[in-house]
């Protein structure tokens, strides 16, 4: 293999997993929408489960995708690892972090 084909392969690789990426965050958006609810919980909101990164996470992606549909969804989120970041690229006035899981 060359690494031409390498290069060629690993951008493949890239694209497919960047659509079923997008495939999934689309998948949970029309789940949630059926419940037909606009109070959400959110549990774990970080790119990878126990890491303070929230950039390009689904969770993140799927909030984006709903409030941009219909801004009358509520999310509650917890995520005391994410908390920081989340505050950050989660901006929204209907994006609440609670500080329990039991709220």
């Amino acid at each position: 293999m060359t690494s031409e084909n390498s290069l060629e392969s690993g951008y493949q690789f890239v694209v497919l997993m960047t659509e079923l990426n997008n495939f999934t965050v689309e998948r949970y958006a029309k789940k949630i929408k059926s419940f037909n609810k606009k109070r959400i919980g959110i549990l774990d909101i970080g790119y990878k489960p126990k890491t303070p990164y929230t950039y390009e996470s689904q969770p993140g992606k799927i909030i984006q995708l709903l409030l941009i549909e219909n801004s009358d969804y509520k999310f509650y989120l917890y995520d005391t690892i994410a908390e920081d970041n989340g505050k950050k690229d989660l901006v929204s006035d209907n994006v609440y972090f609670c500080p329990t899981i039991e709220e």
